[in-house]
């Protein structure tokens, strides 16, 4: 068995075996490009550390970095790190389902699970390739970044409860259901994973928020306003809605209700949405809902 990397680019499906060793996932130094032909110095290239294996993604981001994220496959494993051009992290950071890493530091990955390069930046979904079918396993009842590819698939069986578009991807919540759904023309099988804990479950809802309101901080701290509510917009689905009233804090749900109403207005100052993300993030930081 290897694992595969999907993604999407305006309507393209890639995908990519990794086979063995280290590979780089971001945007090429000047030595790379001496040995990867065909690539510019701006496109999202996959590369392994030897040079004998790589794809172009035909993505082109300036908000990813130079060998943004490091990959390692040891002893059946596949292990990621947020890198840098110089080992010491990407400027933008890199997100495992939404969470951000530390970098230097590897995390273990699992089929389903997304890469995100700066949190507006590209995602890659992780598979596992076995009988020349890709796996990837989703998660009922839950926010899971997907590839369009796969998510208007799941949307044509009637399988998707709610979804949020973000760049080349969509935010699906799946309904129970799935099971086992392999989409042919893909060759990718999409299996449902066992029920979450509701402590789990929490916890994880939880920590998406948290991370989706410090990225939207640090983007408004840059005077980008527009990747700010961009960022914010997933917040408006429903399973977020839900979580943040199970909390049973009226202060929590207000401020909530506020700042989803401040993504939803046409123009919003920088000043008021700031104040209104850090009360949030305070709040939050007061509730343990788990």
């Amino acid at each position: 068995m290897a694992f595969v990397i999907l993604w999407d680019f305006e309507g393209k499906h890639g995908k990519f075996v990794l086979s063995k060793g280290e590979y780089f996932l971001g945007r090429p130094t000047k030595e790379d490009l001496k040995f990867l032909a065909g690539v510019t110095a701006f496109d999202v290239v996959l590369f392994r550390r030897d040079y004998k294996e790589y794809v172009n993604t035909d993505i082109k981001s300036l908000t990813v970095s130079r060998r943004h994220a490091k990959l390692v496959i040891d002893k059946g494993l596949l292990k990621i790190m947020d890198h840098g051009p110089d080992s010491r992290g990407s400027k933008n950071g890199t997100f495992v389902n939404n969470s951000r890493l530390e970098p230097g530091k590897y995390r273990p990955l699992s089929p389903g699970d997304s890469i995100r390069l700066s949190s507006l930046g590209p995602v890659f979904t992780i598979g596992r390739f076995e009988g020349g079918i890709t796996r990837i396993t989703v998660t009922p009842d839950m926010p899971q970044e997907l590839p369009k590819s796969i998510s208007s698939r799941l949307k044509e069986k009637g399988l998707v409860k709610e979804s949020a578009k973000q760049g080349d991807i969509d935010v699906v919540v799946l309904k129970p259901g799935v099971r086992r759904l392999l989409i042919q023309d893909l060759g990718i099988l999409v299996i449902e994973s066992e029920h979450l804990s509701r402590a789990y479950r929490q916890a994880r809802l939880y920590a998406d928020v948290i991370t989706t309101l410090a990225e939207a901080l640090r983007y408004l701290r840059r005077d980008e306003v527009g990747n700010s509510i961009d960022i914010l917009r997933k917040l408006r689905l429903n399973v977020y809605k839900e979580f943040i009233k199970g909390l049973n804090e009226p202060d929590i749900e207000n401020i909530y209700n506020n700042l989803i109403w401040l993504v939803s207005e046409e123009s919003v100052k920088t000043q008021t949405l700031e104040n209104v993300l850090c009360k949030f993030m305070k709040l939050l930081e007061g509730v343990k809902p788990f």
